[in-house]
């Protein structure tokens, strides 16, 4: 076949379709690819929508067209989904929108939201794996889990990771969105959840209810002024039921969760958790080192991977006082809650470092025996070694909030290097880092 235009031959779209696929990952050659002609944009544009984004009400309608122009968007292509109302930037606001959201009406109205009913018009899409349902900064909008939800959440069969950060109506919605999702779910993320009700309707678990094949938990997001999981903690262990198979929980202890949350997660738990993430520990009202529950007591034999981090630290200055000190020692103290931890292989403590004297206040010597951190560290490592007679990995893992030259970053790692005592033969010690948010390098 030749292109009367220029007589050229031109390739079938079934060999261009083959030639794309095979870099259907490299996103600058699909967009390359795009631009030659019609027949490589037909074949290329489809898998640069792998991953669809819908943030305002009209993306609804240019998704449902995308689907019908290109019929393989939700039958092969489309592989997540991020519905992420109200993230438009406020500069994109026209006068008049602005004025009318910040109206005394709209900043006091507490309403009630549904998935745009286009959105329950999509084909079904057998290849998504992936939802993150994030509500932007209106959270005011509680979620009733209606019909086009229904209908939505019924278009992706095959549904494996959840991401959630929503204001729903109370506890009974988030138990029938979660419902919804359940059959086939691996991996659930809480990044903030919201009731617009102080009571909630009576639960009501069917037997189709249940996370038996969930892997993963997450619970994220930490503020004072937000709402404990403690609820969301009491349904997830409702939908967990007898069949667990959870090998992976992350939490962020502070202000996130209570103390008898967290030992109630690890106790369900214990047959099968493998890796453990706290990170960062925080220092909550009612800190766990003070608290009479024993949640690290459930640690069962499985649990191999443990990773947790210091608290936030307070930046500070050659005029200022920086808290980083006094946070080493409350996480000290939260370590020293950890039971015996025969099991556990490879243990990877996190840090963040703002400035240039946050270094030397978390591993540094000092004149001031109460904020000499090198000394504490090498008692602290010479216990926690002890207490993990299977350890044969100790990552210490850096996040640069700021850019340092290479000079600074040198000296940083040489005070970490220092503040590590000499451990029993075996333990294999790591210093790797990263800046926020990129990949991390080992050293």
């Amino acid at each position: 076949m030749f292109n009367s235009s220029n007589d050229r031959p031109e390739l079938p779209l079934e060999i261009v379709e083959l030639i794309i696929e095979s870099v259907d990952n490299d996103k600058k050659t699909l967009r390359a690819a795009s631009l030659v002609c019609v027949i490589w944009r037909t074949a290329a544009f489809p898998y640069l929508l792998h991953d669809i984004l819908i943030s305002e009400e009209a993306d609804y309608e240019r998704i449902k067209k995308l689907c019908f122009r290109f019929p393989r968007l939700s039958t092969f292509h489309a592989r997540s989904i991020t519905l992420r109302p109200g993230t438009r930037l406020s500069s994109e606001f026209s006068v008049a929108e602005t004025l009318r959201s910040f109206s005394f009406s709209r900043l006091f109205e507490d309403r009630r939201w549904e998935l745009n009913k286009v959105a329950a018009e999509f084909p079904k899409m057998p290849k998504v794996t992936s939802l993150k349902w994030v509500m932007g900064r209106d959270v005011q909008h509680s979620i009733i889990v209606g019909p086009s939800i229904h209908r939505h959440l019924s278009l992706l069969p095959s549904l494996q990771r959840l991401t959630l950060k929503a204001k729903f109506e109370d506890l009974h919605e988030l138990e029938l969105f979660l419902s919804l999702c359940c059959s086939g779910l691996k991996s659930l993320t809480f990044q903030g959840i919201w009731f617009r009700n102080s009571r909630s309707r009576p639960l009501g678990l069917s037997h189709n209810s249940n996370l038996c094949l969930l892997e993963r938990v997450a619970f994220e997001r930490t503020r004072s002024s937000d709402p404990t999981y403690d609820e969301v903690v009491d349904l997830v262990i409702l939908f967990l039921k007898d069949k667990i198979h959870l090998q992976s929980l992350r939490i962020r202890y502070d202000f996130t969760m209570s103390p008898t949350s967290l030992e109630r997660l690890l106790e369900k738990s214990k047959e099968t958790l493998e890796a453990l993430v706290i990170e960062p520990i925080g220092v909550a009202d009612n800190p766990l080192w003070a608290h009479s529950c024993q949640p690290f007591a459930h640690l069962g034999p499985q649990m191999k991977c443990f990773t947790f981090g210091i608290p936030q630290t307070t930046p500070g200055g050659p005029t200022l006082t920086n808290s980083a000190p006094f946070e080493v020692l409350d996480f000290f103290r939260f370590a020293h809650t950890l039971p015996p931890l025969p099991h556990v292989t490879t243990l990877t403590i996190t840090f963040r470092i703002y400035n240039e004297w946050d270094a030397s206040e978390i591993w540094g010597a000092s004149n001031y025996p109460e904020r000499n951190m090198k000394m504490s560290w090498h008692r602290f490592l010479s216990w926690l070694a002890a207490q993990m007679p299977s350890l044969n990995l100790l990552v210490f893992f850096v996040k640069f909030k700021i850019k340092f030259n290479e000079g600074d970053q040198e000296r940083f790692f040489g005070l970490a290097k220092d503040a590590v005592p000499p451990l029993r033969p075996g333990v294999n010690i790591q210093l790797q880092w990263m800046l926020e948010p990129t990949t991390s390098i080992s050293i």
